[in-house]
């Protein structure tokens, strides 16, 4: 029987993807304390625990290609601190439903997509999660 990765080693392995693939208009992505945040001018999280779906997928902008990691959740479980905030607060907003990572485009030529997907899931439910991977029907 295989035995998977722990938290931490999945941990490590999604954040030196998100290093590698970093888009460098974007602002930086962490993961800590059973949470992972969007950092740039302002900073999102959201609990590990609390994402329901995964979508990654190509997206581009003004001709410019890139890969977006989408991490879907219920409203309610987005938290977010602007500028320099102490805390964070809960987003009262019900369109706020998820957080968009965006990495360079070669993250999915480079054959990450499916492994991404695949490490996500596990960490939701190393977390106490239940993730699945989401696919547009078209």
């Amino acid at each position: 029987m295989a035995i998977g990765q722990n938290k931490t080693e999945t941990i490590q392995w999604i954040t030196e993807k998100f290093d590698a693939y970093k888009n460098p208009l974007e602002g930086k992505t962490e993961i800590r304390n059973d949470y992972i945040y969007r950092i740039g001018s302002d900073e999102l999280r959201v609990k590990i625990k609390n994402i329901k779906k995964i979508a990654i997928k190509k997206s581009s902008y003004n001709s410019v290609d890139y890969a977006t990691i989408e991490l879907m959740f219920d409203a309610g479980k987005l938290e977010y601190k602007e500028n320099k905030d102490p805390e964070f607060k809960i987003s009262k907003n019900e369109s706020d439903k998820k957080i968009s990572l965006i990495v360079l485009p070669n993250f999915l030529t480079d054959g990450l997509k499916e492994r991404m997907e695949k490490a996500l899931v596990h960490l939701v439910k190393l977390s106490g999660g239940n993730a699945v991977i989401y696919k547009e029907t078209f």
